[in-house]
């Protein structure tokens, strides 16, 4: 039986990984640019409630990609828990970004677990064939691949989109 796409059990290949989380975050960023808009009105309590739905919401789901992941490399599911202490920590990193000692070495040591272990999910290849988590993940499709596509190309589009506004407004 084919896994649900944000079940925890069965394994999905690096490309649909990503796809998947383009997909998501367009489909959340209308929640994320009012969220930002609150912040930059300092309406922190907007701000606040928007930001723990959008946490409540994408962090189970994220949790339930990475198992995934670590299921396609034959590891352990509970290696997701790797990215529970970056989501208490980020907001703390957010608000006090340059905090000195103990908090600011947490925040820093946290950011490189993290990007460490983000690029490993990006990067490290599936096991070929069936593994103890189930057989390999089906062919990507054509919006996997568009998916994969639009969110390399969505950076440098929103970073044209900046630079052209910041231009026009003067």
């Amino acid at each position: 039986m084919k896994p649900w796409i944000i079940m925890g059990n069965g394994r999905i290949g690096r490309l649909r990984a990503i796809s998947y989380s383009v997909w998501l975050f367009l489909a959340f960023l209308p929640i994320l640019i009012l969220q930002v808009n609150f912040q930059l009105d300092h309406e922190v309590t907007s701000a606040f409630v928007l930001n723990v739905l959008l946490a409540v919401t994408l962090g189970p789901i994220n949790i339930m990609f990475a198992i995934r992941r670590l299921h396609d490399m034959n590891r352990s599911g509970w290696w997701s828990l790797i990215q529970v202490p970056m989501n208490i920590v980020s907001p703390e990193a957010k608000y006090r970004p340059n905090e000195p000692g103990l908090m600011g070495a947490i925040v820093v040591t946290a950011c490189i677990v993290m990007v460490i272990y983000a690029l490993a999910l990006i990067f490290v290849p599936g096991t070929k064939g069936d593994n103890r988590f189930g057989l390999p993940p089906p062919p990507n499709s054509g919006w996997v691949i568009a998916g994969v596509i639009v969110g390399i190309l969505l950076p440098f589009a929103a970073c044209t989109a900046i630079v052209a506004l910041r231009v026009a407004t003067g």
